[in-house]
C-alpha cells in the first residue's frame, strides 16, 4: 500500500463529505453534521485501496481503542496500556493467517476554529495537540515493539472567511500549512523515533473567490461591489500524519 495513495484517498473522502453536506444544507462552512458523515465517506474512499494493497486490507470504523491497540502486532504480549480511551474513528488492518493486525489509524475532526487574524485559536491548538500526542504514543510504542502500526493521522477542515480573490485564498492555505507545521514540530519536539516523519497536507476543497481584484470590486447592477453582494466561501481540508518510513506495509 503506497503512502501517497493512502493520503490521497483520505483527502478525497474529506472532499466528498464537504460536497455532500453542501448538497444537504447549502452552507457547509462551519461544521459537518453529523460528524459520522465524514467517517463514512473517508472509509468509502479508503476502500479503493483494497485493489492496490499487497495484502488483504480490512477497514473498520469506531473500533474500541483497546481492540485497535491489542491488534498491533506484539503489543498485546507486552501487557502494555495506552492513555487513549474511547473509540478510534477509522482503523486499517492487515489480515494475516486469520488474524487482523493494525497498520493504520485515522481520527476525524470537524472544522477548526480560527482567530480574527485567521490563525488557529487556542481551543483548536489544544485539539491538535491531544491527537498528536496520542498518535505519537501509539506509533512510538509500536516501533519499539517491532509492531505493525506504521501510519497514524487526523483530519480537519478550516473555513477561510476573509479571502476575496484566489491569490488571497492561496496565501491562506500557505499560512495555515506553515502555522500547522510549526505547531506540530513544537508539540513533538523532535522526540519521534528515527525514521518516523510528521507531515502536514492542506488544500482547497472548493471556493467561489474572484479571479482578480478588478472583478471583485466592480459594481453589480445594484451599484454594489461584487465581493460584497456575493456570498463568498473558501473551504479547506487538512491531514496531519505520522509515518514510519521503514515500513514494508505502508511504503513511499
Amino acid at each position: 500500500m503506497k503512502l501517497p495513495d493512502l493520503v490521497s484517498y483520505i483527502k478525497l473522502g474529506l472532499s466528498d463529505t464537504w460536497k455532500l453536506n453542501f448538497k444537504l444544507v447549502d452552507e457547509p462552512f462551519e461544521s459537518i453534521k453529523p460528524e459520522y458523515f465524514t467517517t463514512t465517506k473517508v472509509c468509502e474512499s479508503l476502500a479503493n485501496l483494497s485493489g492496490s494493497a499487497s495484502f488483504p486490507l480490512v477497514i473498520r470504523a469506531e473500533e474500541k481503542t483497546k481492540t485497535v491497540v491489542n491488534n498491533i502486532k506484539f503489543w498485546n504480549s507486552r501487557g502494555d496500556n495506552t492513555t487513549r480511551n474511547g473509540n478510534i474513528d477509522i482503523t486499517l488492518y492487515r489480515r494475516s493467517n486469520g488474524l487482523e493486525e493494525t497498520v493504520g489509524i485515522v481520527e476525524i475532526k470537524n472544522f477548526l476554529k480560527l482567530k480574527v487574524d485567521q490563525s488557529l485559536d487556542q481551543k483548536s491548538k489544544n485539539e491538535v495537540k491531544k491527537d498528536l500526542i496520542r498518535n505519537a504514543e501509539l506509533i512510538e510504542k509500536s516501533i519499539s515493539y517491532g509492531g505493525s502500526l506504521d501510519f497514524s493521522g487526523f483530519t480537519f477542515y478550516v473555513n477561510d472567511n476573509k479571502s476575496i480573490v484566489k491569490t488571497d485564498g492561496d496565501r491562506f492555505v500557505s499560512k495555515i500549512k506553515s502555522e500547522m507545521t510549526t505547531y506540530v514540530k513544537s508539540v513533538l519536539n523532535n522526540k519521534l523515533p528515527q525514521g518516523v516523519a510528521a507531515c502536514v497536507e492542506i488544500e482547497t476543497i472548493r471556493s467561489n473567490l474572484f479571479s482578480s481584484q478588478t472583478e471583485a470590486f466592480d459594481l453589480d447592477c445594484d451599484g454594489c461591489q461584487n465581493y460584497i453582494s456575493e456570498n463568498l466561501y473558501h473551504s479547506v481540508l487538512g491531514v496531519v500524519y505520522l509515518h514510519n518510513s521503514n515500513s514494508i506495509v505502508v511504503t513511499t
